[in-house]
């Protein structure tokens, strides 16, 4: 059974990473890798499977759209890993990870959207089905935000306690005021803005990890 890759120290992680780009690179060279490289590939693809698809769900990927995105990314995957540079000032792998995933399911969209507007009376007025689909595409950015905080709080939910988890639940899902909050709760204004303040503050280190950027809450 795979290790998860939150649970693997940060050498084993390297190494992972180090033999999968050897692989990697052997392959597009034409070369054979060793056992040790492409064993390396089978368990990256354990490890990793999973949680591509939790992105590309948090980007609301489903059913036949879902299996399109992981059979697209894993193809950038085995093209663009072995150039893949670890940064030591910022989030590395699983952000490079999710902007993959975030690029091929945008790409989807906007594939389903130009095969839906070409029967319409935009055919031939190019400037209008890119509005078009600029417009449906910011409509899934906002949509596909909203499944990536509520991914990020599934995941958030096992390492705070129930009563931190339900204030930040009540404020971002159900939109509750800090009155409501502490009214449902049983609690100060107080113990509801710093429950709040630190829950945030966790959910926003979680979503910088995964996606590499900072996201507004």
């Amino acid at each position: 059974m795979s290790t998860p890759d939150r649970d693997r120290g940060p050498e084993t992680r390297i190494t992972l990473l180090n033999n999968v780009q050897a692989y990697l690179s052997a392959v597009l060279d034409g070369e054979q890798p060793n056992t040790v490289m492409s064993d390396s590939w089978i368990e990256f693809f354990r490890v990793y499977d999973n949680l591509l698809r939790r992105y590309a769900r948090s980007r609301g990927m489903r059913n036949e759209d879902l299996d399109d995105c992981l059979q697209e990314v894993w193809v950038a995957v085995s093209r663009q890993l072995a150039d893949f540079q670890r940064p030591q000032d910022r989030p590395g792998l699983r952000a490079w990870l999710y902007r993959l995933v975030q690029n091929k399911a945008t790409d989807i969209v906007r594939r389903k959207c130009r095969s839906r507007a070409a029967p319409l009376d935009c055919v031939g007025d190019v400037p209008a089905v890119e509005r078009h689909e600029d417009a449906v595409a910011e409509a899934e950015e906002a949509r596909w935000q909203h499944h990536l905080v509520r991914t990020m709080l599934d995941e958030l939910r096992g390492q705070v306690t129930d009563l931190n988890y339900r204030v930040l639940h009540l404020r971002l899902v159900e939109d509750c005021s800090i009155s409501e909050v502490a009214e449902t709760l049983e609690l100060t204004h107080e113990q509801v803005r710093y429950r709040c303040h630190r829950m945030l503050k966790k959910l926003r280190s979680m979503i910088e990890t995964c996606t590499g950027e900072q996201m507004e809450l």
